[in-house]
């Protein structure tokens, strides 16, 4: 058992050693994703290299603790690919021994984190199919981690990003619909729809801890489908403009990956399990508050921009930002009433009871009535198993 937890935690620690080399050698080479052949800042790489060692410990910890649950060794797998990956592409950039073959590997190995986190959504959260009518479902993601594999792998134009050959290329497949893993992309399409059906299946027959838990991946999947949409908004934006927008798009959607191992490590830990009304509510409300500010922010800058004459950014730019600094505290008070009363309803419901016990003890004058409003209003905000009220009894008079 010890020397399982210590090769789990020696495979978790691997992950930000390869992610240290990345960032330490991107000071001297900026390395590109080669991939898509975005390139990376030194923050970009650090970032990355944050998000997979978020897997990475998550990963060693569910591993750890439930060695029969396959969600923490999906985890840890999808953290070593993306160490992989930054450092086989910063291999590349300070052009060692091998740059070719460390490029190829970056076609094949950074797609692998992807298809581990399908498997996570159909396996979520005790690492087992729903049931085994779920089957064919398994084998279609089978079939996609095949074609994808085979696609990245063995492309012929597999590398050219970097101008380097694909070192195994198979011409056969040039100009079929195996090349580039276009096959692969679509069954993978195919089985993150099936695999969203069978959680979705899973939350409509669960109950108690299982439905917490589902919850928690509802949220963290939320949270990445935003990260996504906000990557492609941001790709044609820089198709249109001059600005490397595309980039920026793409550490937004990093970033977002890192709900992923937060929600899993909490669901199958179960550690504050029921806190996931409060965290949906808190971040719908930042997501709305966030668009509120940004929007009042751009309405003024366009508004005295209109009226301001030219060369006056300075007084825009001021007058803009204390404008959203203005907006924030009444917006914030407001969209977080209004979430907590759609998404936190035990919450919403226990502050509203409090509000009418403190305006009831205004006019309160029997302590019989108030000690049994009290009793009520902590039973229906806290529901505690035992309650009991304690008066300071009044001292008589000396005689």
């Amino acid at each position: 058992m010890r020397v399982r937890a210590a090769a789990t935690w020696a495979l978790g620690a691997l992950v930000p050693a390869l992610g240290a080399f990345a960032f330490v050698g991107s000071l001297w080479a900026a390395p590109t994703f080669i991939p898509t052949g975005i390139g990376m800042t030194p923050a970009a790489v650090a970032l990355v290299a944050l998000v997979a060692t978020t897997y990475a410990l998550v990963g060693a910890l569910v591993a750890g603790r439930l060695p029969g649950n396959a969600i923490g060794w999906l985890l840890l797998g999808a953290a070593g690919c993306a160490g992989a990956t930054l450092a086989a592409c910063e291999w590349v950039a300070l052009g060692l021994p091998a740059a070719a073959w460390a490029s190829w590997l970056t076609q094949w190995v950074s797609t692998v984190p992807l298809l581990l986190v399908a498997y996570v959504l159909l396996l979520f959260p005790d690492g087992r199919l729903p049931s085994r009518r779920w089957r064919p479902a398994l084998w279609l993601l089978d079939l996609a981690v095949v074609a994808m594999l085979v696609g990245s792998m063995f492309s012929p134009t597999g590398t050219a990003d970097s101008g380097a050959p694909n070192p195994v290329a198979i011409s056969a497949i040039k100009g079929t619909v195996v090349q580039d893993a276009v096959l692969g992309f679509l069954l993978l399409a195919a089985a993150i729809v099936v695999a969203a059906c069978a959680l979705v299946v899973r939350f409509r027959g669960s109950t108690g801890t299982q439905r917490a838990q589902l919850k928690w991946l509802a949220w963290a999947a939320s949270v990445v489908t935003v990260g996504f949409v906000f990557q492609i908004l941001t790709w044609f934006a820089s198709r249109q403009t001059d600005g490397d927008l595309a980039q920026v798009g793409l550490l937004v959607l990093v970033v977002c990956f890192a709900a992923i191992p937060a929600a899993c490590g909490v669901a199958v830990t179960r550690y504050r399990l029921y806190d996931i009304d409060r965290v949906v509510s808190r971040t719908v409300a930042y997501l709305l508050l966030t668009g509120i500010v940004v929007g009042v922010y751009v309405a003024v800058v366009t508004a005295a921009s209109s009226v301001l004459p030219r060369g006056a950014s300075q007084a825009v730019v001021a007058a803009a930002t204390l404008a959203a600094a203005a907006a924030f505290e009444p917006a914030r008070r407001r969209v977080q009433r209004m979430v907590d009363h759609r998404f936190n309803r035990d919450r919403y419901d226990a502050q509203r009871l409090v509000e009418r016990y403190a305006d009831g003890l205004r006019h309160a004058v029997e302590l019989d009535g108030t000690q049994r409003q009290l009793v009520a209003v902590v039973r229906g905000a806290v529901e505690p198993s035992t309650i009991a009220v304690w008066v300071r009894p009044t001292r008589q008079p000396p005689s």
